[in-house]
């Protein structure tokens, strides 16, 4: 196929540096298929990164694609704003079926970042028509949370935000659960889960009125496969408890089985005030998300017209989104996905740990369906590996057709769920050629 140029190729991609990017010649997909995409050249990729963590059923799912032709004959779109759709309220039941009503209501919204910033607001304005000062957010150092300004505000990659200022006021990051790393040179479990214990210490430090929530990823997707010790989830509820803050899960990247329960929130004894979903929804057919929040919250913006709540967009509540998420919902369901990732998981980590006999592999992390490599120089001193050869292992990994996802010097591999064992050991295979090949290259 013709080779594209600067000329010609007129997207400017999220996230690229598109000058870099135009030079090595891109990568253009053209086709996809289950756990494979094509480019324009016929190569083949095994999509251990579901593509963006969103294609959680492989590509081609028939049953979607026809569900959503189907709606676009019956409503292709309906207003949200003082009008319902019967896909809309069969959507939101089954999500709060799917949470055991533990979250009553649903807020739909068209992705991760939109379910994010609604929480927010909602959080905000929650502590306004309570009559209290609160409108701080503190978050974590290293999470994301999304590209609109509060949820951005939000995330913890300071990088990301310089050219963007001036940030919103309140949004505080404090050091992450990171046991590998960690922020105050301590050993679990001997730390007393320092990491955690610190969130009072800056609720005292902001002002114990001051702060309205309390926002985190269960499992630091981009942050690196970041896994809180079991512990820290009690101390942090029972802080926020304590002083009357809500909690919020970002769950874009947990969400519908991805930890091998439905939703990460359900490996733990307790309940966030409200989770974010968004990715997996719809498996990628229809930008879509969601808000999942305790009927006590809703109903506090019941009443005077004033206290509804002042936040939506023209897609929000999409009947073919709609459409796309109950199929997903119900495919996961039907064929106990969330069991398999469970299953298949624990087998992939078993053989993924492997990897840490290599001097360049620092740490190996995982829960269900998502795992985290990171490289380092060597592995007595931890220091990452240097830019330009994980830039090289990168493109190794590409060039061995292994498709996956990377954040400094961390490997983020989100096979879909549909991955059988022989995939995953295909996987494994060309983690382990490119890693060598690497190695070989810079020795």
């Amino acid at each position: 196929m013709k080779k594209t140029t600067k000329e010609d190729y007129c997207w400017w991609n999220p996230f690229t540096q598109m000058e870099a990017f135009l030079q090595r010649s891109p990568i253009i997909i053209d086709k996809a298929e289950g756990i494979y995409l094509y480019d324009t050249n016929q190569k083949r990729y095994l999509d251990m990164s579901s593509s963006m963590w969103n294609v959680c059923l492989g590509h081609n799912q028939r049953t979607i694609i026809e569900a959503i032709n189907k709606q676009y004959m019956q409503l292709d779109f309906s207003s949200p704003f003082r009008a319902s759709n019967s896909k809309a309220l069969e959507l939101t039941k089954k999500l709060t079926n799917t949470c055991q009503d533990k979250l009553k209501k649903v807020f739909l919204t068209c992705n991760g970042s939109d379910s994010v910033e609604a929480g927010i607001k909602i959080a905000r304005q929650y502590s306004g028509l309570k009559n209290t000062k609160k409108n701080k957010v503190i978050s974590l150092i290293n999470s994301y949370h999304g590209v609109s300004y509060g949820a951005m505000a939000a995330s913890g990659f300071e990088e990301d935000k310089k050219y963007f200022k001036p940030i919103p006021e309140g949004f505080i990051q404090i050091p992450q659960p990171y046991c590998y790393r960690c922020p105050y040179n301590k050993t679990y479990p001997a730390c007393n889960i320092e990491c955690a214990r610190f969130l009072e210490k800056e609720i005292k430090k902001q002002g114990e009125d001051t702060i309205a929530l309390f926002l985190m990823e269960p499992v630091m997707g981009m942050g690196g496969i970041i896994i809180p010790p079991a512990e820290y989830y009690d101390i942090i509820f029972d802080t926020c408890k304590k002083y009357q803050i809500l909690i919020m899960f970002d769950e874009v990247t947990t969400g519908f089985g991805r930890t091998g329960k439905m939703f990460a929130f359900e490996h733990l004894k307790h309940t966030p005030d409200m989770v974010a979903l968004g990715k997996a929804l719809s498996n990628g057919y229809f930008p879509i998300g969601a808000t999942l929040v305790k009927d006590e919250i809703w109903q506090e913006f019941l009443g005077d017209d004033e206290k509804r709540f002042n936040h939506g967009s023209t897609y929000f509540g999409h009947p073919v989104g709609c459409t796309a998420a109950i199929e997903t919902i119900t495919i996961i369901q039907q064929e106990d996905l969330v069991n398999k990732v469970k299953g298949e998981g624990e087998y992939f980590l078993k053989q993924l740990l492997e990897l840490k006999n290599i001097p360049i592999v620092g740490d190996v992390r995982g829960i269900g369906m998502m795992f985290g490599i990171e490289f380092v120089e060597d592995q007595k001193n931890k220091i990452p590996l240097n830019k330009a050869t994980m830039l090289r292992f990168i493109s190794t990994c590409y060039m061995y057709g292994l498709w996956a996802h990377f954040a400094g010097n961390c490997m983020l591999i989100f096979p879909p769920f549909i991955c059988k064992r022989e995939s995953l050991d295909t996987a494994l295979t060309l983690i382990k050629k490119a890693v060598h090949n690497v190695i070989r290259k810079s020795g």
